[in-house]
């Protein structure tokens, strides 16, 4: 065990947390688990526990070869997806923290993997598109040389993969600033992928470009997806700037500078872009008519069918994964993919954990830190954590998947310090229950290392030592929301101005090569209450039970457990009432719809069962699953569900309510 020990704890321990676990360290990691799925809460020393074992599982699983589905671990002759490497989320997700978590050496494996493939995805994109450059299949094994393992042509040849893996290249770059992996690695690989886009598009007759046929990941098959064009807007982006950085292919650069002017315009959902008929498509089953209400589309083209319910975060991918969108330069889009993002959490019921997580990297970019940690929570409360802490795909333990254990210390480092080029956010979307908290370690774009950061929202401090390999001038943001902010940057007090139009608040400081220190006090922000479940076992009446479906009585709803549900009658204007059994400070309550959910209904609460106060109203809503009321501030002993409208011909159906209060 010395040498594993030796070179394994070096990587370990290069990074440390400290979220505010104190005594219940000493608690084992089962009894942590079984508070959490009991009380419904993540405690702060699981999250710790969580996180250390995240990165320790993609440490265990990295080699020659990255982590695939199942990691090294499996037990089976028939794992799950053949536990190879799926391209459309897991694969990324299972590295996504390898470079900000300080292990960029790591990587090696990744990079291995993806070039030993380029030979074989030329041979793809010849024989089957009769395009030069790389055609990436979604899936593959240890060899990384082609293979179609069905006849589904858009499920294994998926247009903008091949430029979702080249993201990883020049991101690695961006952090370590290697100009010889630049060079020799980066550049030609993104070459690859520009090489293809070049032969696939077409174009319309206004010389606008065209992907066709264009899949939006395992969701629908027609023309343009937003990632198909978000991906390789990223790809020939970064292939520019790094060939003028080198002063290479100087005869390219124009003619892919030339063919991002032809990019169609990503796409909101308006009132001139609703309404009509789909045009032709392939297999866009299961899509519902798009509605003007200012979100992404997830096709650029009127009339296009959208998938709210959908677990993959496709048209997102400028939000979370190539950071294209900003409040301060495309405003508009950013409100429009704001708004996907909150509708895409309304609507989703299925469990699986790299939805949790490629939607927690959406709050981080969006600073919304509670969101995050309402994300962690359900995996915690839901079972999908092992004893291992290596979570699985599914709640309850429902296969044991490891693109988790790479995404929850990413989305964690985007929480507590976005970076880009010349640019450094601390906190910029620190979850509430983490009021007091460290880390040390990690590693942020631009060479820079995150040595410590430190915050107290109690006290009024925030504290960081950040570690520059060169000198160099970076925005330096301080947290948003607080009141009486100062900021000292290596021993000097700076003036806070606005950075960008978007409410930023910092300072453009040169950063010398070494240590700096940044101190920040502000006036103290006391921590949230904390916040218990408080209507298990709750008294509950109905107006109506449909008992011919079975054991469905309104009792169902608040016994925690998410098999047994309540039916009412098949008719509109029903409703749910839960007695508390005293006056509660109610802070947020949780629906979980049967798919005979609710079209229009509010949420009361009441003092006395008699003069109520609504907390939310919700209007035209077709999803199941959870849905999530946050951020309350009411007081009372009585919650009422006031069901008008049923969203299907069945009755109104609920697996659970959950009040959560003090």
């Amino acid at each position: 065990m010395r040498p594993h020990a030796a070179v394994h704890g070096e990587l370990y321990n290069r990074v440390r947390v400290d979220f505010g676990g104190g005594a219940d360290r000493a608690l084992t990691t089962d009894e942590l688990l079984a508070r959490a799925q009991r009380e419904r809460t993540l405690p702060a020393a699981l999250l710790e526990k969580v996180y250390d074992a995240c990165r320790y599982t993609v440490m265990s699983a990295s080699g020659d070869l990255p982590p695939n589905l199942q990691g090294i671990w499996n037990g089976s002759w028939s794992p799950p997806w053949h536990s190879d490497y799926s391209a459309d989320a897991n694969l990324q997700l299972a590295v996504d923290s390898i470079v900000s978590g300080n292990m960029p050496e790591l990587m090696e494996g990744f990079f291995s993997l993806i070039e030993s493939g380029v030979p074989s995805w030329r041979e793809g994109a010849a024989k089957l598109a009769g395009c030069r450059g790389i055609l990436y299949p979604a899936r593959m094994q240890d060899q990384g040389t082609y293979f179609q393992q069905n006849h589904d042509w858009q499920w294994f040849n998926q247009v903008s993969i091949a430029g979702w893996l080249g993201h990883y290249f020049y991101d690695y770059y961006r952090y370590t600033g290697d100009l010889d992996f630049l060079r020799h690695r980066a550049i030609p690989y993104l070459k690859d992928c520009a090489l293809f886009y070049e032969d696939w598009w077409t174009a319309d007759a206004d010389g606008t470009l065209r992907s066709t046929p264009s899949f939006s990941y395992e969701s629908a098959f027609a023309d343009n997806a937003t990632i198909d064009f978000a991906v390789a807007k990223e790809v020939l982006t970064n292939l520019v700037e790094g060939c003028r950085l080198l002063g290479v292919e100087k005869e390219s650069v124009p003619r892919w500078e030339k063919l991002l002017t032809r990019f169609p315009a990503y796409m909101v959902n308006t009132a001139d872009t609703t309404g009509g008929t789909p045009p032709p498509n392939w297999l866009m089953d299961g899509g519902v008519p798009a509605v003007a209400d200012g979100t992404l589309k997830e096709f650029i083209g009127a009339n296009m069918l959208e998938f709210p319910p959908h677990r993959h975060l496709s048209p997102l991918y400028p939000l979370f994964v190539s950071n294209e969108l900003s409040p301060e330069q495309t405003p508009q889009i950013w409100t429009a993919a704001e708004k996907a993002y909150e509708k895409k959490i309304r609507s989703v019921t299925e469990s699986e954990s790299h939805y949790r997580m490629q939607a927690s990297l959406c709050a981080a970019r969006l600073g919304r830190g509670d969101d995050i940690w309402n994300f962690l929570t359900l995996m915690a409360a839901n079972n999908v954590f092992h004893t291992s802490l290596v979570p699985s795909h599914y709640d309850d333990l429902n296969v044991f998947n490891i693109d988790a254990s790479g995404g929850i210390p990413a989305v964690l480092h985007n929480a507590l310090a976005f970076s880009a080029p010349g640019r450094l956010d601390l906190l910029p979307a620190l979850p509430g229950a983490l009021a007091t908290g460290s880390i040390s370690g990690i590693l942020a774009r631009g060479r820079i290392t995150i040595a410590s950061l430190a915050w107290d929202y109690p006290g009024g401090t925030v504290t960081a030592r950040l570690e520059s390999a060169i000198r160099q001038s970076v925005e330096l943001s301080v947290p948003p929301g607080l009141d009486g902010t100062v900021l000292t940057v290596g021993g000097r007090r700076q003036r806070i101005g606005a950075l960008g139009t978007a409410g930023r608040q910092g300072v453009r400081v040169t950063l010398p090569k070494g240590a700096t220190a940044v101190e920040i006090t502000f006036t103290p922000v006391a921590p949230p209450p904390v916040a218990h479940l408080i209507s298990f076992g709750a008294a509950v009446t109905a107006s109506s039970t449909r008992t011919t479906d079975g054991d469905v009585g309104p009792e169902k709803t608040v016994d925690s457990d998410s098999t047994t549900r309540w039916t009412s009658d098949y008719a509109d204007n029903q409703w749910l009432q839960l007695d508390l059994g005293a006056v509660r400070s109610v802070t947020e309550i949780k629906l979980d719809w049967e798919t005979a959910t609710a079209r229009d209904f509010a949420v009361d609460v009441s003092a006395d069962g008699h003069t109520w106060t609504t907390v939310a109203t919700v209007t035209g809503n077709s999803a199941a699953g959870w849905m999530d009321f946050p951020g309350l501030s009411a007081t009372g002993r009585y919650v009422r569900l006031d069901l008008t409208t049923r969203a299907t011909s069945y009755g109104f159906s609920l697996w659970d309510v959950e009040v959560y209060g003090s």
